[in-house]
């Protein structure tokens, strides 16, 4: 059984290609569709940095995927190019957190980290589960001189409790890397961060100490499908 004390979102910083329209003029354009995951990308309004969604399905519960977001320490295991999460602080009965996240840069890009500020919560008569973050206001919390911080970032996943005993997972978000990003580190990881992250959670959750967790608070669905509630784009 994890420690509700552990609780915590996990979000890997992921970037995204050069956009000049905005997202009410452009639909979700399908990036990637391979080993059952699929990526999409559009462009954020307001922004030159464009939007991601990723999704896949995967045989497992819901208490399991909550259960593996609260294993901070095996974050680097599935979060791409994560180096390390620190829980800065929580509210267990608000489900609600703030939470420290590194994320390691191919070389010789500066390394970056970001603060989240979020909260979890589930629909009671769908089941389905809903975690919402974003970066803390500058000013919030100290910089560290080694990495560059992330102000400009949102992350969103979803968990829909499928029949079979099948949840669709989907994950969705912007950040805008800031400092000097080049062009061909920003479009490799639009492509591929996503893709192997829900990757990587596929072969991780499916880990015994996950499968026989028990999470607080969640109510699991009895084999009545909703995948009508989140449909692909």
């Amino acid at each position: 059984m994890l420690r509700f004390s552990k609780i915590v979102l996990l979000f890997c910083a992921l970037m995204a290609a050069c956009a000049t329209v905005h997202a009410d003029e452009e639909p979700w354009r399908l990036s990637i569709d391979r080993d059952q995951v699929r990526v999409w990308k559009r462009a954020e309004a307001g922004s030159p940095i464009v939007s991601f969604r990723a999704e896949t399905t995967i045989h497992t519960s819901l208490t399991s995927l909550l259960a593996l977001f609260y294993d901070l320490d095996a974050a680097p295991r599935w979060l791409d190019h994560t180096r390390r999460v620190v829980a800065l602080q929580r509210d267990d009965v608000k489900h609600s957190y703030v939470m420290l996240i590194e994320t390691e840069m191919p070389w010789p890009l500066k390394n970056r980290d970001a603060v989240i500020v979020g909260h979890w919560w589930q629909d009671p008569a769908s089941r389905v589960v809903y975690m919402r973050g974003q970066a803390a206001p500058r000013g919030s919390y100290p910089e560290n001189p080694d990495f560059q911080r992330y102000y400009d970032l949102r992350n969103d996943w979803t968990f829909v409790p499928l029949a079979d005993g099948n949840v669709r997972v989907i994950m969705e978000g912007h950040a805008d890397p800031a400092g000097n990003m080049p062009a061909w580190a920003v479009n490799l990881l639009i492509q591929e961060s996503p893709f192997a992250t829900l990757q990587n959670m596929r072969n991780v959750v499916v880990e015994e100490r996950y499968q026989k967790a028990h999470v607080q608070d969640v109510n699991v669905v009895q084999q009545d499908a909703v995948a009508d509630l989140a449909e692909a784009p």
